[in-house]
This record gives C-alpha cells, structure tokens and sequence, in this order.
C-alpha cells in the first residue's frame, strides 16, 4: 500500500475513534485492570515508588497502549502468563528477604530494590501487555539498550501501518487496538524507559537464577542456532514471538517440544523458565532442570535436523537484524548478536579466570597445556608461603605477591580454585580460561622481549614474560638458591643430550671471584666413576684475575651456533692444563647472597670447600675465559680445545661444549621445560630473597602496566561483591581505555580516585562504554542496569576519610537507559533564615551530654531536568549511552527542606576540620566547672542562623544527621575565614569545652 494512502488511513482512524472517545470520553491508558493472582506477591516487593509508576505513571501507559497495539497478535496463552508470575514472584521475594533492613532510609532509598515496574506495568494492564513484556525481555537479553530500543521503534511504527491496512481494507478490529494505532506516537523516550525496566529485571532474576542458567549455558555452547533467518525487523521479531510463546506456553502445560531454530531457547533464557531438555547430535545430552513451573512431561528437544552448527563460527543462539533506526542517518545497521557462555555476566573473580586465560594465550599456551600452568601457579604460591616461615627474614616481600589485589594473588587464586573444583565448577572455570586465550590479542598485547636484557625494559605496556621469566634458561639459573643447584640442574639437562660425549661437556661455575670447572656427565670409568672438579690456584688468583677477562654480573649471552663451534680458532697463547687427578670433594660459588651457601659445603683450613661423593682437583693458573667461551691446554704441549657456551648463566653457572661436537638441531634448549620449573619449586631450590635474581624478583619484574591495571580493576571490585562484570570488556584493549590513561599519566599510585575508578566501573559494567575521568570528577554515583555504585564517602560518618576508589554497589535502577552518572549542581541551595524563626531558637548552653537533636533529619534525592550525553565517540547514535544527570541531594527536617547539599565538596573542604585524639572528657567537664560557654544549636533554624562565638551542634550516634549536618555548616561558612567547623569522632566522648580553648576553634562551631 502506498505511503500516502497508509497516511491517510491513519488520519481516517484518528478521527473516528477521537470522535469516539469524546463521546464516551474514555481513556483507556489510564485504566487499572485487576492483577492475575500468580502477580500479587511480586508487587508487594517493589518500593512504593515503583508500585505507582506501574499502577498509574507513563511507564503503566506504555503498557497499556504496547499491549492494545499488539493485542492479538500472539495466541493466548494462559499457562504461560500464569507460570511467569509464578516464576517473578517467587525470584523478588529471595531478593526481599537478601535485601538489608532500613535501606529504605537512605539517600538513594526510593529508587532501591527490584525493577520490577514493567513487569507491574504489564500485570495491571492486560493479559496482551504482559506477552508484550516478555517480549521486552527476550530483546534485553540479546540486543544491548539502542539496539533494542531501535527495534521497538521500528515495530511499533510498521504496528500502526499494518492496523491502518487492516483498517483500510474493513477487517474487524478491537477498539483500543484501533486507539492505540491512532493515538500519538509512543515516543523513544517512553520506548527507552520500558526497554531499561525489562533489562534491570534480567540482570537482577540472573543473578537469583544463576545455577541455572549457567546450566543453560552448558547446553547453549553446544548450538548453533538462528532465531530465524528473517533479517527483517518487524516479520523476524513477530516471528520469534510467536513461536517462543507458543512453545513455551505448551512446555509448561506439559506438552513435549521439538524445535529447529532458537527462538523458544531465548524465551526460556530470557523468562528464567527452565524445562527439562533434550539435545540430539553425536552425543546426545540430556538436561534435567526440575522446575516446579514446568508441568510433568514438558521437555524441549532441540536439534532434530541440522542447526547450523559451527557456520561462521557461531556457538550458542543468534540472530541477525538489519536496524533503520539505530542512527540519525545512513542506511539499516545490521546487527548480529549471540547468546552463549562468552555472553554471560560474570563476578569479578569469574572474571579473573578470563584473564588467567588471556596471559595464557599472550604466551601461546596450548588448551593442552591449560593443567600444567595451573599447577606451576600452585606450586609457586606454595613456595612463598612456605618462605614465609622458613624465611622470616624475607617475609616482608615474600608476602606481597600473597596479598590482594596484587595481580600474582588473583591467577594463583584461579589456579587454586581450579585445582579444588568439582567437576562442574572445574568445567566452567576451564570455559573461562580457554575463553580468554580466544580473547588475549585483544584485551592484552602480547608482544614479548626476544632476550632477557629487554625484558625490564620492554614490554612495560604488554603480557608479562612467559610464565614470568622462569622458562628462559638464563633467568632460571640466577633465581636458584646456590650453586650446587645450578650445577646439579645443568647436569640433568647435559645427561638429556643425545649422542654427546661426556668429555664434549663441562659446567663452569664462579667461585671467590674465579672459575671452577666440573664434568656435566659423569665418567663411566669404573676406577674413577663419578664427578670431576677443577678450581684455580689458590696462590696465582690475582694474576688470574688479571688475566682473564671481566665478565659483568647479568650479561646476556647466545648459545653459540653449531657452525661457528666447528670452524672457530681453537689456539690460544697461555691456555690452562688441567693437572691429574687426586680425589677430593666439590664446591659452592662464593654469592652476593645468603640463598648461595649450601649447608652442605665446607672448607678444611681455608682450601677447597668439600662435598662428599666427588673428585675435585686444583687446575694450573692462566686459563682465559670470556662470556662465551674458554680453552683448555692438554698436556704441556698439547692442542688447545675450544669449549663454547650452551646453556645458563656464564657469570654464575653454565654448561659448554667443545666446538668439535656434534649436537643434534632437534635439541631444543630455548626454554626449560615446566616440569622441571615444578621439581625446583618443590624442592624450593628458587631464591625468595629480593636483593638478588629471584622469584619474587622475577614477579616484581613481571608487574608491566596492564597487570598493574587489573590490580587497580581488583581493588575497586573488592569493594563490590555482588557486582557482576559483563564478559564482553575482553573485546576492549585494557591498555586503551580512557580510565587506565588516566591512571598512567596522572601517576596515581595503586588505588585509583574517585574519576578514574567510576571510568573503570563503566567499562566493566557495560563491556564497552569508555568514559573520560576528565568528565567525572564531580560524579558521586553511577546508574547502570540493576545497579546504583555510590561513594562510600555518601554512606559513613563524615568524620571517616575513605579513599575514592571505594564504591558500594546497591541494587536499584534510577530508570535512565543506558549509564547515568549522578552529578551535583553548580551551586546548592539553602533554605533562607525565616523572619519568624526566632520564635524557636533559644541558643541555650550546652550540657555536657551526648545528645541527638536532629533524629527527624532526612536525605533524600531527586533529579533536574539537566541530562547531557558524555561523548564516547559514537557518532549517529540516536540514545545516550552513558549521561551526566543533575542530581539533588536535599535535607530535609520532618519533610520540611532545609537545603541542597553536595557531600563529596564539603567533604574535602580545607574549612571542615578532623578532630583525632588528645581531648578526652576530662573530670571536669561538667558546664558549671568551665569558665567558658559554650552555645548548644538544637533545630535547623539554630543552625542557619548562628551567633557569634563558640557552638555545638549535637546529632550523637546518627552518623546521616552528622552528614547533613556537615554538608551544610561547610556551604554556608565556606567563605566565611573566621568559621572553623570541627568534626568530633564518631563514638569518642570528648571534653567540649577543653576542645573549644584551642585557638583554631575558638568562634567555631563543633559537630559532636
């Protein structure tokens, strides 16, 4: 039908049902229907606030017309209706009873509790509103805010056309489907609060509903099905309405199911309605839910013929639609969104084992290898824990990586679960871990120092080293205790050489300032089996020290190729023999540590220390040595042998080769193999002590900037746990987000502000928004889903200095789409002193006791009109998806209003004095003992109205009237040099009128 006569059949419908309605004059929004049983106790839950809106506020005339507009559209169907109350009912009275006593009373207490108004909305309207709703839900869950509110555009608009074509061609319609269609237009605003309603509702039923879903989520992963394969907005959604109703409405009446596509599966997942399931494929899967809404026999079978599993990649449910109205301009966006366990919502600590995956894949650990680094993260945790009381000395650093939130704490924490898991926690740790190595090249960069020298250098902005350093041969060697265990280990890997001789090998060692030489392999002589050592002479050493070349501690150093070992020089002038034999026993190398002296090693008048079991010979003086190299003379006449570097340190220990030998290029000695970073853990042959190479040395050097950063992420979240992290932030490169350049070029120390730390809850919330700090610095409060994140300076004692990365996340919803960051205004009002106010205002003298005049102040907030978009470059977008909203915090004294205040300003201001000790109620502090008066102000109108001289203002024991008290002496004094407000603490009794001698109080006003 063409555009103009759609049109004009509109305004054909319009005029006859406004005629209609002037006659009857009749409104059929504002109608309250009465609520289905199954809903009762759902409403009981919610905040008076959230009751109304739904019984008779815009969000209940959105329901009504969504349900009139669409009426008809869907089959009945009762059981479903009946079995969803049920299901809402039951889910709000769990959270009634986890929910803290009195938060009602708090600043932010009308706007806590369940979102639970569309809901209320809907079962107030009509049985067609509440299928409307669950509508509502099922886009919530797989679409984010501006798309799904794009979609409810663009089918409530082709809604309309498709009644005024029914209309045009004489089809019999309901009257209020007819006034729905014709009356104005249901704006994006009202379309935007009904979508945030429904999306704060899921998030709150997931979380009650967490096992099970996260059993849906087992089962999702194994799909691969569309919703439909409409990418038409209005026929796909109608669609998958249809049929998710229809199936599930049959589900819980107990009737079997078989379904081809996904539509019933996000129905499910989206009403938190859980029928038994059967999956068919190469190993079919059965999933038992039990649930008590679903009749006997209502089972869901899924994958009767082929599902599309594995097309493009796609796990779970998706669903393709192309959106005309996500943008101001330009043609349909065409959006595809999936439901399975990469999806999910997840708490912080969930969130951990993502990142446990993420280093994982930086350092290109195979999902096979998956078990072997969580037991070398477990064995490292025991090594310091055992350090901390085998090495008391070392405590101090030994225990930092052991505390929270340092970043070697939160991996060893998911290996640690891991490891103690039952076999489905186990199974979804593990999804989380591979999900990060999926993830890893886009939230962490990976690139990685090619030698040990740029690893303090390089990579400060990228994935630490390879399980910290330990696999690089050089930097193991150093972090073991004593040289004993370097040599022992170079001998475990020498005896791994195929086709190696014993005598093409040989291990040199430091040792007071020199060098000793052992065999790598033992001799297999019977007359002289075992181990053999050299050490110089003890009478040349200083003209040894000055022959052989310097080598710095620390120096890197390459294996010398295989080729450049056979064609080398192989004389040299002054070249060291190596005297015959005579039995003695081995060495240690003289450290720049307590870790390097073996208990085991001694020394008989001086000479060479002794280890029993080894033969041990002095060598003639004048060997010439370098980093990569040495030689050795045979004989007094004898060809001088070229040994070159292999494997370790050769400042401490390292293993050689003569250049003659034949060593195969399928040896692979780049890195040391896990097991044998187990057996030194195990043994704890790894020095603990910082002062040199060590493994807490190696964690400190492993601490680059995105570590660092998810340490400043743990600290915010350890104040927040029930908050949940939306998964997709591993699509965020971390290093790019707004809120860690903040952190970076501010120079903040490890505990971010107040900015930064709602920039960091943002991101982490929403999985995408990124916020500048810059923009928040007056933000007190954040708004997102089911969530209200408040500074903890808002909800303690205003005596209590509490550091701005700390938040306390409430459940509530201010019904704002998207995140809403609460702001003050400019300049708060105060209540102006009443001409009649003197009649009240005694200014009488204090009395020494602790009293609460003000138990009938309140705090409550409100909102302006005030709501401006923060810019996160989103160009088109017609929502807002994060905004600053005007926020008022009022005082008001039994209802009356008294001023509007900003906590967070007066807080920090330089007039509002902190009062800590030294002034003790002394044994005179009766009124009539002290010389000096002290007035008492005992009701607001005192307060804004204060004499001259000293006075004190008393709210004992009630920490909000203490605050609202302080919020508003600061704002009417703050220009005022002569007032000082003192702050007593809290729960001290304190002497007034001593307190009030000092010079800085004196003419001040003290809160007590």
């Amino acid at each position: 039908m063409a555009l103009d006569r759609l049109q004009s059949a509109l305004r054909m419908v319009t005029n006859e049902v406004t005629v209609a309605a002037g006659k009857s004059n009749f409104d059929f929004t504002l109608v309250k229907n009465e609520v289905p049983k199954e809903y009762r106790l759902f409403g009981e839950s919610l905040s008076r606030k959230r009751k109304d809106e739904g019984e008779g506020g815009k969000l209940h005339i959105t329901a009504r017309r969504l349900g009139a507009l669409f009426d008809g559209v869907c089959s009945p169907t009762p059981a479903l209706v009946r079995a969803y109350g049920t299901r809402v009912s039951e889910t709000s009275q769990i959270i009634k009873e986890r929910s803290p006593t009195g938060a009602e009373r708090s600043i932010f207490g009308q706007y806590l509790g369940v979102d639970g108004t569309s809901i209320w909305a809907a079962a107030t309207s009509s049985t067609s509103a509440i299928q409307v709703q669950l509508l509502a839900c099922m886009l919530a869950r797989l679409f984010d805010a501006p798309e799904s509110i794009s979609v409810w555009v663009e089918i409530v608009k082709d809604r309309r056309k498709e009644i005024a074509t029914r209309f045009d061609n004489n089809e019999e319609l309901h009257f209020s489907t007819l006034s729905a269609a014709a009356q104005a237009e249901i704006t994006r605003e009202q379309l935007a609060e009904w979508d945030t309603s429904a999306r704060a509702w899921l998030r709150t039923a997931d979380a009650v509903k967490m096992k099970e879903q996260k059993q849906l989520g087992l089962i999702l992963d194994n799909l691969g099905l569309a919703v439909n394969e409409d990418v038409r907005v209005f026929s796909s959604v109608i669609a998958a309405w249809k049929a998710s109703l229809t199936t599930m409405d049959k589900l819980v009446s107990g009737i079997p199911q078989a379904v081809e596509n996904g539509a019933a599966i996000l129905g499910l997942a989206s009403w938190h309605i859980y029928p038994d399931m059967v999956v068919l494929g190469s190993q079919n899967s059965n999933l038992r839910m039990n649930d008590p809404t679903v009749m006997p026999g209502g089972v869901l079978t899924v994958g009767l013929q082929s599902s599309h599993t594995g097309d493009k990649g796609r796990r779970g449910i998706y669903w393709s639609l192309s959106l005309a109205h996500l943008r101001y301009y330009g043609l349909p966006v065409l959006k595809e969104r999936e439901l399975n366990s990469d999806t999910s919502r997840v708490g912080f600590d969930q969130f951990s084992h993502a990142v446990f995956g993420c280093l994982l894949g930086c350092w290109d650990v195979p999902q096979s290898g998956i078990p072997m680094a969580i037991e070398l993260f477990i064995s490292m945790e025991d090594t310091l824990r055992r350090g901390l009381v085998d090495s008391p000395k070392h405590s101090d650093d030994i225990s930092m990586p052991l505390n929270q939130p340092h970043w070697f704490q939160m991996l060893a924490q998911t290996a640690r679960q891991f490891h103690k898991a039952e076999k489905s926690a186990k199974d979804q740790i593990l999804k989380l871990i591979k999900l990060g190595q999926r993830r890893c090249s886009r939230f962490i960069p990976s690139q990685q120092p090619q030698t040990l020298s740029d690893t303090k250098v390089a990579n400060n902005y990228g994935a630490p080293s390879k399980f910290l350093g330990l696999q690089h041969p050089q930097a193991f060697i150093r972090a073991l205790k004593t040289d004993e265990d370097r040599i022992a280990y170079l001998r475990k890997v020498a005896l791994r050489l195929p086709g190696v001789a014993s005598s093409d090998l040989l291990i040199r060692s430091r040792w007071q300032q020199k060098y000793s030489f052992s065999t790598a392999v033992p001799d297999r002589n019977p007359f002289t089996k075992g181990h053999t050592r050299w050490y110089p002479h003890a009478s040349e050493h200083e003209r040894v020290r000055a022959k052989r070349k310097t080598i710095r501690f620390g120096a890197p150093v390459q294996r010398v190729p295989k080729h450049s070992r056979k064609n080398g020089e192989n004389k040299t002038p002054n070249s060291p023999t190596f005297p015959r034999r005579s039995r003695f026993t081995t060495i240690s190398d003289t450290s720049e540590s307590e870790d390097d002296v073996s208990p085991s090693q001694s020394s008989q008048n001086g000479g060479l220390p002794q280890i029993e079991g080894e033969i041990c010979h002095e060598s003639a003086p004048g060997e010439i040595s370098n980093d990569s190299q040495f030689f050795i003379r045979h004989g007094s006449h004898g060809r001088n042998t070229r040994y070159d570097f292999l494997l370790g340190d050769p400042a401490l220990s390292a293993l050689f080769i003569m250049r003659d030998a034949e060593l195969s290029e399928e040896v692979e000695l780049d890195e040391v193999p896990i097991p044998d970073i187990l057996e030194a853990l195990q043994k704890d042959s790894l020095s603990l002590d910082r002062t040199r190479p060590s493994l807490v040395t190696m964690i400190d050097e492993s601490t680059t900037t995105p570590m660092r950063m998810l340490c400043e992420a743990k600290m915010i979240y350890m104040g927040l746990p029930e908050a949940t992290v939306d998964i997709g932030v591993l699509d965020q490169p971390l290093m790019e987000t707004k809120w860690v350049k903040h952190i970076i070029f501010s120079q903040e120390a490890l505990g971010c502000g107040r900015a930064a730390a709602l920039s960091c809850i943002a991101m982490f919330d929403t999985g995408r928004s990124d916020v500048d700090p810059d923009s928040l610095h007056d933000s007190f409060a954040m708004a997102s889903g089911d969530s209200i994140y408040i500074s903890e300076q808002l909800l303690c004692d205003p005596w209590d200095i509490v550091d701005g990365y700390k938040f306390k996340r409430v459940l509530g919803n201010i019904g704002r789409t998207g995140v809403t960051m609460l702001i003050p205004p400019a300049c708060p009002m105060i209540r102006p002193i009443d001409r009649g106010s003197w009649k009240v205002i005694n200014n009488g003298k204090f009395n020494s006791q602790e009293e609460d005049h003000f138990t009938r102040t309140t705090l409550h907030l409100s909102f302006t009109e005030y709501y401006r978009p923060l810019d996160l470059t989103l160009r088109g977008e017609q929502d807002i998806r994060v905004g600053l909203l005007e926020s008022i915090i009022s005082v008001h004294d039994a209802g009356r209003w008294v001023a509007d205040v900003d906590i967070l300003a007066a807080m920090s201001s330089f007039k509002l004095g902190r009062i800590s000790g030294g002034h003790e109620s002394c044994l005179t502090d009766d009124a009539h003992t002290h010389k000096n008066e002290i007035i008492s102000l005992e009701n607001w109108d005192e307060v804004l109205d204060i004499p001259r001289g000293t006075s004190v203002v008393r709210a004992w024991g009630n920490p909000l009237g203490r605050l609202a008290l302080a919020s508003v002496l600061i704002q009417l004094y703050n220009n005022d040099g002569a007032r000082t407000i003192g702050l007593c603490p809290p729960k001290d009794r304190m002497c007034i009128f001593c307190l009030s001698k000092a010079e800085k109080l004196k003419d001040g006003i003290l809160i007590y």
